[in-house]
């Protein structure tokens, strides 16, 4: 479970950081922005916490959370996304959650090589097998 959520947060965080690289169009996709009853505002639907997420919301994050845990591979030392565009979309997936992943996916892979990591297969398995354990139990 740790390392899932290693990997989770380690896909997922590295999104909010703002780098002056980023193309437009990726900034144009996280510019959307959750706002409740009480008009707390949220970024980015994970931050939404548990007890106000909609059953929708809550559908695409288990979704989301199953393609970045069992179709996120490792070539080269660096993650890669296994599905097409089709494929995630096949999943009931929004279009948008679909660019927000590929540009997690550069910003990790740029964050890997300037920091030297080298095990990132190990982390993707571990964190593979731990999230499939953890479900295959509920």
């Amino acid at each position: 479970m740790k390392n899932f959520l290693i990997l989770f947060l380690f896909v997922t965080c590295l999104s909010c950081k703002s780098k002056s690289n980023v193309s437009s169009e990726a900034k144009t996709v996280s510019d959307t922005t959750y706002t409740d009853i009480k008009g707390n505002s949220y970024k980015f639907l994970v931050q939404i916490p548990d007890s106000l997420r909609t059953v929708e919301q809550k559908r695409i994050l288990n979704l989301i959370s199953d393609v970045t845990v069992n179709h996120i591979a490792v070539k080269n030392n660096h993650m890669v996304l296994d599905l097409s565009k089709a494929d995630f979309l096949a999943k009931g997936i929004p279009e948008r959650y679909y660019k927000i992943l590929q540009q997690n996916i550069i910003e990790n892979n740029a964050y890997i090589d300037a920091k030297g990591i080298r095990n990132v297969d190990e982390l993707v398995r571990k964190s593979k097998e731990n999230y499939n354990k953890k479900h295959l139990k509920l």
